[in-house]
């Protein structure tokens, strides 16, 4: 197997939503840990690299580099439905320094747990975003006021993939991260743009086989 290092750079604040809401202050909330820290879902990384396989594979296609076949990104992400395992495996994706924040808020929660709520926790990396419909007139319509809490922009997160040892496979995953732009819900009202980074060993892989396409070289 290749272990690799991936990285989520959010460019924009971003909904990515539990399927729970708060309360009655918040329709749509996102996802934390216990500690209210959020983090990406593994499972949900890796469908949406899935879909972003899937727009390279169009893009080699136009391109005419056809050494990678739908059955190769069958196999490395899997398809919806099917028992079979993937050949990619990913956890969930948490905050850089993840380990140490999560230290440090157990601490406070012991020490001075009135200002180290998971509440209070929660509210440091998000923000409420609030939004109506409104009618062929512009004018709002009556009970379309939704509150959601979006992820902050700038935030980072780390997760550890490894892949089957193979040279296509490689290729594929680390164009598929570096396809990825965008996360979660209302990406289409600007909300969810990301930058996703390969490394291995230190190196952005990304870089490196661009050049080989540049070059002529078959991925």
């Amino acid at each position: 197997m290749i272990n690799l290092e991936v990285e989520i750079e959010l460019c924009s604040a971003t909904l990515l939503g539990s399927g729970e809401g708060w309360g009655s202050i918040v329709d749509t909330d996102t996802i934390f840990d216990k500690y209210g820290i959020p983090y990406l879902p593994g499972r949900r990384v890796k469908g949406l690299l899935r879909e972003s396989a899937e727009e390279v594979l169009e893009m080699f296609d136009e391109a005419g580099i056809n050494s990678v076949t739908r059955d190769s990104m069958k196999k490395l992400f899997g398809t919806p439905g099917n028992m079979l395992v993937s050949n990619c495996r990913l956890n969930n994706f948490y905050l850089r320094d993840y380990k140490i924040l999560k230290q440090w808020i157990k601490w406070g929660a012991t020490k001075y747990s009135i200002f180290f709520s998971k509440d209070i926790i929660e509210n440091v990396f998000t923000e409420i975003r609030q939004q109506t419909r409104v009618d062929k007139n512009g004018v709002a319509k009556e009970n379309s006021l939704r509150t959601k809490r979006v992820l902050k922009k700038g935030l980072v997160f780390k997760g550890n993939v490894s892949i089957e040892d193979d040279k296509g496979f490689l290729k594929l995953f680390v164009f598929s991260c570096a396809n990825l732009r965008r996360i979660g819900s209302d990406r289409n009202r600007g909300l969810g743009k990301v930058n996703c980074t390969v490394r291995k060993d230190g190196n952005i892989l990304a870089k490196e086989f661009l050049e080989e396409l540049r070059d002529g070289g078959a991925i």
